[in-house]
């Protein structure tokens, strides 16, 4: 099978491994503030968005992901690698909350990153997915010729291949 054959389809199975790692990611907790509260990654998902005016910047990493997976389907691999590796290094300054604290209440008591949960761990994967696929693709495809079509010969048997 050659290589644009294999990419033909598994682009479709690395876009379905990042959704459905991404569904996961909203379901199970993604950061813990304190020792018996977690936030999952729907909650997130909704308020992560205002995030930016304390200086957070990872939830802006949903906004490049989808660009990745598009550019992936289209065959844009190396444009997905570099989408991906964006949103990857958007999403890991969450790690900054560890040091950085923020309000989390109306009262505004600051509060510091307790854990990373297993959302967090989803989250980031299905981006690593997305990067490794696209430069695995991009590898394996470049230089390669797509597959070859025979244009039909012309009517009446005249043209290059009617000899």
């Amino acid at each position: 099978m050659t290589a644009h054959l294999f990419w033909g389809r598994a682009r479709w199975f690395v876009a379905g491994g990042w959704l459905a790692l991404h569904l996961a990611a909203s379901a199970t907790p993604a950061l813990s503030f304190h020792a018996d509260d977690a936030y999952s990654g729907a909650e997130l998902m909704i308020a992560g968005a205002f995030a930016v005016f304390e200086g957070q910047l990872g939830w802006y990493a949903n906004l490049v992901v989808p660009a990745a997976v598009g550019l992936l389907i289209a065959r844009r691999y190396r444009a997905a690698a570099v989408c991906a590796a964006v949103a990857l290094l958007i999403a890991l300054d969450t790690l900054w909350l560890f040091r950085h604290p923020v309000p989390l209440d109306e009262g505004g008591s600051p509060y510091l990153l307790h854990a990373l949960g297993i959302g967090f761990y989803l989250w980031v994967g299905g981006m690593v997915l997305l990067l490794v696929a696209s430069v695995a693709a991009h590898v394996s495809t470049r230089g390669a010729v797509g597959p070859v079509r025979q244009r039909p010969a012309p009517p009446g048997g005249v043209g290059p291949r009617s000899r």
